[in-house]
């Protein structure tokens, strides 16, 4: 298995074990790890979010989708109408429409990187709490055969 954003590491024999099993089954082990790992990055987001209506901190959440090629998670603002907040001018502010401005930055205004202090914060402790939870799975489904 390997992930664009991840290579698994670890001794041989849990490694050979890994590979033995079909992609199906890699898939169906690193789903719930990856679920479990990107929950504390989610978490560190919303802290570190900028506080100005609360809408995008709110609308902060992870999801984790299972694809042919591997398994896929991310975490960022949500896309759903009820994180839509409408300001006392009556404007509506959709924070999926404007993280990446507030992360980024504007010419006049300067970047404001939470999600990369969220990410690199947690970064030690997602990747113990996945890699522990694959070898976990791995180790029962190799039971299993």
């Amino acid at each position: 298995m390997a992930a664009s954003g991840m290579t698994l590491t670890g001794d041989k024999a849990l490694l050979r074990k890994f590979k033995k099993l079909g992609s199906s089954v890699q898939r169906r082990v690193v789903r719930r790890p990856l679920t479990a790992a990107l929950t504390p990055v989610a978490k560190a987001a919303k802290r570190e979010a900028p506080k100005e209506t609360k809408a995008l901190s709110k609308s902060i959440g992870k999801k984790v989708r299972v694809y042919k090629w591997g398994v896929f998670g991310a975490v960022g603002p949500r896309t759903d109408e009820r994180f839509t907040v409408i300001d006392s001018d009556g404007r509506r502010r959709v924070p999926s429409r404007y993280a990446h401005l507030v992360a980024r930055g504007t010419r006049t205004r300067a970047p404001n990187r939470f999600m990369t202090r969220a990410f690199s914060g947690t970064k030690s402790i997602a990747l113990r709490i996945q890699s522990e939870g694959i070898r976990k799975n791995v180790l029962k489904e190799a039971a299993k055969r």
